[in-house]
């Protein structure tokens, strides 16, 4: 079985945000987000395939993320 992680969508501060969270629980990689970003409201979440964790470099348990605009 392949193991993956979740992407957030969220908004901040009328910024768009994209956090990824090298976990295979969705409300275990919720709890990463909120240790991560506290304030981020996430309006999507949706699974990502291990090959992401891979070309980001990441670490199982990581958060990684960016803000891709503003409002």
């Amino acid at each position: 079985m392949e193991r993956g992680g979740w992407k957030f969508w969220c908004r901040r501060q009328e910024r768009l945000l994209c956090y990824i969270v090298a976990t295979d629980d969705c409300a275990e990689a919720e709890k990463g987000l909120r240790n991560h970003d506290p304030f981020a409201e996430v309006l999507d979440v949706e699974r990502v395939p291990d090959k992401v964790f891979a070309l980001l470099d990441m670490k199982p348990g990581q958060v990684t993320g960016w803000s891709t605009m503003s409002w």
